[in-house]
């Protein structure tokens, strides 16, 4: 996880921060920590969060772009799978745009997995304090732990998304916990 700071970097932050009245951190998470350690996994839920709702956008984007072209620019269009002389180079160049935004999203939604799979299994293998300190509730059946992160995270579509950083938190915390015990929902 990329959370080292240069003395620079927090500098820079803590001017940023009493210029603009925001709290960012300014220092690592240090996850021996709980406060570290909840604020942390409400980030990277909060971050996946909006990552997967980018992804949602740009598939949209994609789909409503490449219709437009069919509709436009027949010629283009045919282009993808015939031999076609004279395209649009500027549609192309767009539509390889919306592509690779794509593609470079869910390669961050990919990163951010991973990521907010380590936490979570911290927590969960932590003891009962910590988990209810971090979770708002303890876990028991420790033998599923991998099962249910894996399920939680790759069915994140299913959590209600909010902009607000504490309602997705706690909209994802409550999903958890209905996954965590409900043993029908990850097997």
């Amino acid at each position: 996880m990329n959370d080292k700071y240069s003395p620079g970097d927090k500098a820079k932050i803590e001017k940023f921060n009493r210029m603009s009245g925001f709290q960012h951190r300014s220092t690592p998470y240090d996850l021996n920590i709980i406060k570290d350690l909840k604020e942390m996994l409400k980030m990277k839920v909060c971050s996946l969060m909006d990552y997967v709702d980018y992804e949602d956008l740009l598939v949209d984007l994609e789909g409503r772009f490449d219709e437009s072209i069919e509709y436009y620019d027949t010629r283009t269009w045919l282009s993808y799978t015939t031999d076609i002389d004279k395209t649009d180079e500027l549609l192309l160049r767009c539509n390889d745009s919306i592509e690779r935004a794509t593609d470079d999203i869910i390669e961050l939604i990919m990163r951010t997995t991973e990521e907010l799979n380590y936490i979570l299994g911290l927590v969960l293998r932590s003891n009962a304090k910590t988990q209810k300190a971090v979770l708002g509730f303890e876990v028991e059946n420790t033998q599923d732990i991998d099962i249910i992160i894996e399920y939680a995270l790759d069915n994140i579509h299913e959590v209600e998304y909010s902009e607000n950083m504490n309602d997705a938190f706690k909209n994802f915390l409550k999903y958890f916990k209905d996954i965590c015990f409900d043993e029908e929902n990850y097997i």
